[in-house]
């Protein structure tokens, strides 16, 4: 919770954050003393060499302000690779699409390779090709061509 009582959303898996605020100077620096607080009372750190925002503004200009010298921003139509996504501001589908698509057949290459039985190959597709398929299409929406790419792999 802010010092000020208004509220933040936080999403964490594992030792992972994202924070996802009005991007007003004002926000981020608040957003820094929270998140200073919180290191002070728990002893955690920020490791500011991995830190990067995204600035969701009609002015598409990178901000000035910076919680830390490492800390960087990400410009519009770029991404990053946060949890085994990319992620960004007005990128194409297809930069997920490619990358899902080239991780999906490195895998199939990799237990192609094992000479499994049917039921092997089940328990592969379900265990470790659809899982990470899962979890990606929980963050990005995919077209048809990419759904039927994916399914002729599977």
């Amino acid at each position: 919770m802010p010092l000020d009582g208004t509220n933040v959303v936080d999403v964490e898996f594992v030792d992972d954050t994202s924070l996802y605020l009005d991007g007003q100077i004002n926000n981020l620096q608040k957003m820094y003393t929270v998140v200073q607080t919180f290191c002070m009372a728990s002893g955690a750190s920020i490791n500011w060499n991995k830190s990067v925002g995204f600035l969701v503004s009609s002015n598409s200009t990178t901000p000035q302000w910076s919680p830390n010298p490492d800390f960087r921003w990400i410009p519009e139509g770029t991404s990053i690779r946060y949890l085994g996504c990319q992620v960004g501001l007005n990128i194409s589908s297809e930069i997920q699409v490619v990358f899902l698509l080239f991780k999906i057949r490195k895998k199939l290459l990799f237990w192609s390779k094992a000479k499994l039985s049917f039921a092997g190959r089940v328990i592969v597709v379900n265990q470790v090709l659809l899982s990470s398929l899962w979890y990606i299409m929980s963050c990005w929406s995919f077209s048809r061509s990419c759904m039927g790419q994916l399914q002729r792999l599977i």
